[in-house]
């Protein structure tokens, strides 16, 4: 989900999207750090530019509807292995740029 989030970026700061390869990455840790550090940097680029309609609609279109197909395959994965992830309500959420 990191070149997710990577394109993400791109799509809102307007760059060629040439996400680095992090195939050769096997430790988990490294690729959550990885994960963490672009999705801070997504929520920093959100939180700089107020996005206009036609900009939210292809995030919201494509990468941010791709992380939550992930999300719930992985939930799903999860389940299916005996461990099931707690269901939780975001739609009351306090949501606050910087808070990740």
């Amino acid at each position: 989900m990191y070149n997710v989030l990577y394109y993400s970026c791109t799509l809102i700061t307007e760059e060629k999207y040439n996400a680095p390869s992090i195939k050769e990455i096997f430790n988990i840790s490294k690729k959550a750090e990885l994960f963490n550090q672009e999705l801070a940097k997504l929520d920093d680029l959100i939180a700089q530019k107020e996005l206009t309609f036609n900009e939210s609609k292809p995030l919201i279109q494509g990468p941010f509807s791709d992380i939550l197909t992930h999300t719930g395959q992985i939930a799903m994965l999860s389940r299916l292995h005996g461990a099931p992830i707690d269901g939780e309500d975001f739609s009351k959420a306090l949501i606050t740029p910087g808070i990740v």
